[in-house]
């Protein structure tokens, strides 16, 4: 039997500008660059950093992704709330909460975005996918709880094996999925909300669709080196393996 761990590595970090005053006393100076951001007492962000920054998606038929959607895998508290803040000059920040749901399949969320609306939350904890498309003012929340897929897994090519919910350290700041299931030499993938993809609206014509599904970095097909998140990326090529057993 052989166990199959994921790490997720949630980094934070914090922009602080120092500049020196005449008086020779250090002066703290924090500037909020143009983006849009996550905070809130639900995420491990408590205000605008690059960390908590949502960043232009690579789409499924579309590597380049469109400017106006942003997004980012983060791990949300079910006992916290978030809200998303949209920056458009140095140092004006807006904050949204919900809107109106737009869209509700299962266990996907669209609402659109308020300007000072009631703040988020999520059912249950664990990591998430936020998608928030800027020219529309929606957002879409995808649980990421991730399966195993491919021919090295029980269930081959035809469906997920799931993995149990993924814990959270907050000192490490690193979500883990761990799994037992019987593996073969060959080739599998990991994959969220049973499919390879969900389709949102970029506009009221066009459809963009993110990936679900996790493969290797790369242009080709390999194995996992370390053991982690930053080893795989969305729509990645399939992850190899020899072990059995």
């Amino acid at each position: 039997m052989k166990i199959i761990s994921k790490y997720i590595a949630l980094l934070l970090f914090a922009i602080i500008a120092v500049s020196c005053s005449d008086n020779e006393n250090w002066t703290i100076v924090t500037d909020i660059q143009p983006g849009v951001y996550v905070t809130g007492d639900a995420t491990v962000y408590s205000n605008e950093a690059p960390a908590s920054a949502l960043r232009v998606l690579q789409l499924d038929g579309n590597s380049d992704g469109y400017p106006e959607l942003v997004g980012m895998y983060t791990w949300l508290k079910a006992s916290g709330s978030f809200d998303i803040s949209i920056v458009t000059e140095l140092n004006n920040s807006v904050m949204y909460g919900k809107g109106e749901e737009t869209v509700n399949e299962g266990a996907v969320k669209t609402y659109a975005l308020q300007q000072d609306g009631p703040s988020f939350s999520v059912s249950a904890d664990g990591i998430y996918y936020i998608v928030v498309n800027t020219a529309s003012k929606e957002i879409n929340i995808l649980p990421a709880d991730l399966g195993v897929i491919g021919a090295a897994t029980p269930n081959g090519w035809d469906g997920e094996t799931p993995l149990g919910a993924a814990t959270f350290d907050e000192s490490s700041l690193t979500a883990t999925w761990t799994g037992n299931l019987n593996i073969s030499p060959g080739e599998y993938k990991f994959r969220y909300i049973g499919d390879w993809g969900y389709s949102i609206d970029y506009d009221t014509s066009t459809e963009a669709k993110l990936f679900t599904d996790l493969g290797v970095m790369g242009e080709d097909m390999g194995p996992l080196t370390d053991g982690g998140f930053t080893d795989v990326k969305p729509g990645g090529q399939n992850i190899t393996t020899e072990i059995g057993g």
